[in-house]
């Protein structure tokens, strides 16, 4: 039986683009009859990857964490610096790693550890990561580009957000995994929020995700942040956006639109509301602090 020593996928974008919140570094599809292999992590990455057939074994900080098939592990920022991920041999895995201010955002949020390993099945959304990122771009009309490369972050942006949410929401943890602390109906609430930030997320999709009324949803989560579950969702919205307008120079336009706005008057006009400031005002004040 013949063996291919490297992997059917290998993506190293390395593009460390500040204009964008979603920035695919270093991308791994391992699949089919190979031999072992090991991949040292580029340094400030979060990575995600999933074990579909066979093994893995992630060492850091002086540890080894052992991946089974079915399971799915998280490395944080923190510990990519001296993180391996070795892929044994006939074994199908797959890892993404990325910078920028949505994957820091998100794993801060979600208040993981360095390293995570959990037993849930993501291997249809990680098929889809890896579809975005092997695209190659043909055309040459230049706005064609720009809205072709604002898409595909859109796409990456969507599907990190499912894998994270999904992790983060796993109940069956492996014997490899930190203890995930017991959160509250509040807290649960708040990381829905938070995972939906960029659809807009309203009072009705809370309720019927929880099960719960509106009232009792109200209820809960003032008792513990001291304001409205919607209160809180402008507010994260408008962090967000002051992120990046401070850290990126995507146009206040494709932020609007990425935070859902109806318009970006509208958007404009909420983020006065809270920060005093318009989106221009602001950038113009933050952006090189």
């Amino acid at each position: 039986m013949s063996r291919r020593k490297k992997s059917d996928e290998f993506i190293f974008t390395d593009e460390n683009d500040a204009s964008k919140v979603f920035n695919p570094v270093l991308g791994v599809f391992h699949t089919g009859n190979t031999e072992a292999e090991s991949y040292s992590l580029p340094k400030d990455v979060t990575t995600i990857g999933y074990v579909s057939r066979g093994s893995a074994v992630i060492s850091a900080t002086g540890s080894e964490f052992k991946v089974m098939p079915k399971e799915t592990f998280v490395i944080e920022r923190i510990a990519s610096v001296c993180a391996r991920v070795q892929i044994t041999e006939d074994s199908e895995v797959s890892f993404v790693s990325c910078r920028g201010p949505l994957p820091e955002a998100l794993t801060s949020a979600y208040s993981l550890p360095a390293i995570a390993v959990r037993q849930i099945d993501v291997g249809t959304t990680m098929q889809k990561l890896k579809d975005v990122l092997s695209v190659t771009e043909s055309r040459t009309d230049a706005e064609a580009v720009r809205r072709a490369a604002i898409e595909r972050e859109k796409l990456l942006t969507s599907y990190f957000f499912d894998l994270l949410s999904d992790f983060y929401y796993s109940g069956n943890a492996s014997e490899n995994t930190f203890p995930k602390k017991k959160i509250s109906e509040a807290e649960r609430i708040k990381v829905f929020i938070d995972n939906m930030i960029y659809s807009d997320p309203s009072l009705d999709e809370v309720s019927a995700h929880f099960g719960i009324t509106k009232m009792h949803a109200i209820r809960v989560f003032k008792a513990k942040y001291n304001q409205t579950p919607m209160q809180y969702a402008i507010s994260r919205r408008t962090d967000v956006a002051s992120t990046l307008l401070a850290t990126t120079d995507l146009p206040i336009k494709e932020i609007s639109d990425i935070l859902h706005y109806s318009n970006t008057q509208h958007f404009s006009n909420s983020f006065k509301k809270l920060t005093g400031e318009s989106p221009n005002q602001y950038r113009n004040t933050h952006k090189h602090n």
